[in-house]
């Protein structure tokens, strides 16, 4: 006689809390005071990974204020970013960064453009520059991406000293202090398939990621 597999015993402790906030959580309210708006915005996987990279970058500071800058940005780029960025040149990248955020000047804003400009080139894709230097460790895995982003931002963007650290913080390397929290957040906006994340990525799968704390 077949029988109903047992239930599963009720969590308790933490995995219960956790439980608890995730059947509470709304993603649609999340997702509309959150940076994750931005790449929402988009139908098509190429343009959500070029917008949730850029928001991602800049989610740093009042949410008011970082998305100010992004919507200028996403505007000047179109209604298809990751093509916009694929075949634009310096004028457009001025236009999509005309203003300073923080300690970020407009030239770093642009060279920040740039820098994935030169992936989609490359690579086709973010997700195409993170694979072809993966060997199998998320941690190392995201420095070689980073590291390739901000060494194509320094070639193309020659910066004196007060704004290569500006692009350091854009593109921090993995060796050092910074636990790149932006960065790991457009990890988990790609690799994760549940809402309000994308799953887009397959390079490295959900439980590769990290959770940064400082």
């Amino acid at each position: 006689m077949n029988r109903p597999p047992p239930s599963r015993p009720p969590s308790s402790g933490l995995p219960a809390l956790l439980e608890a906030f995730v059947d509470r959580f709304d993603a649609q309210a999340h997702i509309a005071r959150d940076p994750l708006q931005f790449p929402h915005r988009y139908q098509e996987p190429p343009d959500i990974e070029a917008a949730a990279f850029l928001a991602a970058s800049l989610a740093f500071g009042r949410v008011a204020s970082f998305s100010a800058v992004l919507e200028v940005m996403l505007e000047a780029l179109g209604p298809h970013p990751a093509a916009a960025l694929r075949d634009g040149d310096a004028a457009l990248f001025a236009r999509a960064a005309p203003r300073r955020y923080r300690w970020l000047a407009p030239e770093d804003l642009g060279a920040l453009l740039d820098a994935v400009a030169q992936a989609l080139r490359s690579h086709g894709s973010l997700e195409g520059l993170y694979a072809s230097g993966a060997r199998g460790d998320p941690w190392a895995d995201l420095g070689a991406f980073l590291d390739s982003l901000r060494a194509s931002a320094e070639a193309n963007h020659p910066a004196p000293q007060d704004r290569a650290r500006a692009l350091a913080f854009l593109f921090p390397r993995t060796r050092g202090a910074a636990a790149c929290k932006r960065q790991h957040l457009f990890l988990r906006w790609m690799v994760r398939r549940t809402a309000p994340d994308f799953g887009l990525w397959t390079a490295l799968g959900p439980a590769d990621l990290v959770m940064p704390c400082d």
